[in-house]
């Protein structure tokens, strides 16, 4: 049987493409694969050391999704754990925090003109600290954003539920953050002078949402996720929860909070 000149190039091309994959495409995947491997690694570890730093326990396989045991923040938390460290620690003025830390991937806005498209995520670190101070009325301190960002539309979609935007003395803070709630005078007492100077001392600037008597931190844009940024958030949130005024942990006891006053 005889190869035309047209069977031969054929033949040619399909034995060259063969030898691009055996010499260039499979290792280069297996190269990938072990980098994916040491990465996953590395983070692993990098969560073992910040358990074993705070006294948390990791959790192997997180939950797939956060809403369903915290659903009063399901709104930000709609995508799945990625990776979740739990436990109880104590704030530096000796009071107990629950705790639940680790990274979640937020889900972008469709930008697609075509309904149904893949929806692209971001992995987020967050904290989420139970203060036990008793339930709070729900609180937003959001930054201010440039429109168009992710950061905004949570703005927009908080003021749609609680349009009222609280404004405070520091024109650095009124600034910087967008405050809204259920109860002025429970932003108020919490968000005192010394609060103020602690958002304001935060690179880059926090996400914070109280729900009952859970506070969720995290942050957007193009702030690192990972072992080393959530032990960032932690140290600060916790700071955040020893910094809770004595008032308002009073007043949260005697009922001082729940009947909004201007």
């Amino acid at each position: 049987m005889t190869i035309g000149i047209g069977g031969m190039a054929t033949a040619i091309a399909i034995v060259a493409a063969l030898a691009i994959v055996l010499v260039f495409v499979l290792p280069l995947e297996r190269l990938l694969a072990r980098w994916r491997s040491r990465v996953e690694a590395e983070r692993r570890a990098g969560y073992a050391a910040l358990a074993a730093r705070f006294g948390l326990t990791v959790e192997e396989s997180p939950e797939p999704s956060l809403a369903a045991e915290f659903p009063e923040l399901a709104f930000v938390l709609s995508g799945p754990a990625a990776a979740l460290v739990r436990g109880t620690v104590r704030s530096r003025d000796g009071a107990e925090i629950d705790v639940v830390a680790g990274e979640f991937l937020a889900p972008m806005p469709n930008l697609s003109a075509r309904p149904g498209s893949p929806r692209a995520s971001v992995p987020v670190a967050f904290v989420i600290l139970g203060p036990r101070a008793g339930r709070m009325p729900s609180l937003s301190i959001l930054p201010e954003a440039e429109p168009g960002t992710l950061v905004a539309f949570l703005s927009a979609a908080e003021e749609a539920v609680r349009p009222r935007d609280i404004d405070f003395e520091s024109v650095e803070f009124s600034r910087r953050f967008h405050v809204a709630g259920d109860d002025r005078r429970f932003a108020y007492d919490l968000i005192d002078a010394a609060m103020i100077e602690h958002l304001l001392a935060a690179s880059p600037d926090p996400v914070a949402w109280i729900r009952g008597d859970r506070v969720l931190l995290h942050r957007y844009g193009l702030a690192p996720a990972g072992p080393e940024a959530v032990a960032s958030l932690l140290g600060w949130g916790l700071e955040f929860a020893a910094r809770i005024p004595r008032v308002v942990r009073d007043g949260l006891a005697n009922g001082r909070y729940g009947r909004d006053s201007s």
